[in-house]
């Protein structure tokens, strides 16, 4: 019992050391600008959108990061790779009923103003599924594609994303 204690005991003391030499996240203010094209999962451009200004934020810690525009959206990123990957749960791109699944690959790139401050330049695409039965999705999204049924409900594909990042210059 006594050596269950001791060493319970030891790897607290190391966790809690770790958790106090980890360094705290580095916070570079953004800015960029953009446009998303968006494609049918066939393939037809459906429409794009071009972006305003947009001010976010990128948290750095270690090899990863995350950003979130003033919009709440939030992203991860490898930082390491200067990849994007992540996957979002929020409401669907086009009518703002259904559960979207988007999963995101891509490059981003950080260019720093200062070590505060920088813009993003990149590619990132987003994939959007969405969750429902066919009665429920297919008069919204009658191109939508299934992807996998749980009791009649299921991810639908229903197109794919593609964002541009501009860098905008330091103002």
């Amino acid at each position: 019992m006594m050596k269950r204690v001791v060493t319970l005991t030891v790897v607290a003391l190391v966790l809690a050391w770790v958790t106090a030499a980890a360094e705290a996240p580095v916070v570079i203010q953004t800015v960029y600008t953009g446009v998303s094209h968006v494609y049918s999962p066939d393939g037809t451009h459906l429409v794009s959108i071009p972006w305003p200004v947009v001010q976010g934020e990128l948290r750095i810690t270690g090899e990863v990061t995350h950003y979130m525009d003033l919009a709440g959206d939030g992203h991860i990123i490898n930082d390491g790779q200067g990849r994007e990957k992540g996957q979002e749960f929020q409401l669907d791109p086009f009518y703002g009923i259904f559960l979207d699944r988007t999963r995101i690959t891509g490059t981003m790139e950080l260019i720093l103003f200062d070590e505060c401050t920088g813009t993003m330049s990149g590619t990132c695409e987003k994939i959007h599924e969405v969750f429902g039965t066919a009665e429920e999705v297919l008069p919204y999204y009658p191109w939508a594609e299934p992807v996998g049924s749980v009791n009649g409900r299921g991810w639908w594909f229903i197109g794919t994303e593609v964002q541009v990042f501009i860098p905008v210059p330091e103002m």
